[in-house]
């Protein structure tokens, strides 16, 4: 399972490199107002509304820091992390933080494949976990064996 947690942030990274980069977003994404980006990412992110204390920390946070980074530290807290999403789920919060919207029914196409493309890298990540550990207990099988067998010719060079 934590295999399954350090993908899914891999591709959360993956998804923010690639939305960041495109015009659009980092319009949507404004540095320029980090009170609404903080407002956003706090409701869309966390699912609640921010307090005067939470928001003055984030503020601070956002003073030294990119829109990027912001975003990224919001996936990165507690309150995120225990919240057990499914994969579309996060891809709608990506889309109402990042776009500022929800994501139109011509996209549900590419959510989808997304989505089974993480699934797929999924079954992939699990099935090579598997093949490693089986492969690492013939290993220890083999050495096992193989231990066993010196033990048993030992004797007989002392011998002669």
């Amino acid at each position: 399972m934590h295999s399954i947690s350090k993908f899914r942030n891999f591709l959360m990274l993956f998804i923010m490199t690639a939305f960041f980069s495109a015009v659009h977003v980092q319009a949507a994404v404004n540095h320029d107002n980090p009170a609404a980006l903080v407002e956003r990412c706090y409701q869309n992110i966390l699912g609640k509304t921010i307090k005067p204390g939470p928001l003055a920390h984030w503020l601070r946070v956002s003073d030294e820091s990119s829109a990027k980074e912001v975003v990224l530290g919001f996936f990165s807290t507690r309150e995120y992390n225990v919240l057990k999403l499914t994969d579309v789920q996060f891809i709608e919060i990506m889309y109402r933080t990042l776009f500022d919207r929800d994501a139109a029914e011509t996209e549900e196409t590419a959510r989808q494949a997304l989505h089974m493309s993480v699934q797929a890298h999924r079954q992939a990540l699990h099935m090579s976990v598997q093949a490693h550990r089986q492969a690492l207990h013939m290993s220890v099988q083999a050495h096992r064996r193989q231990h066993r067998h010196v033990k048993a010719v030992r004797p007989v060079m002392k011998e002669k």
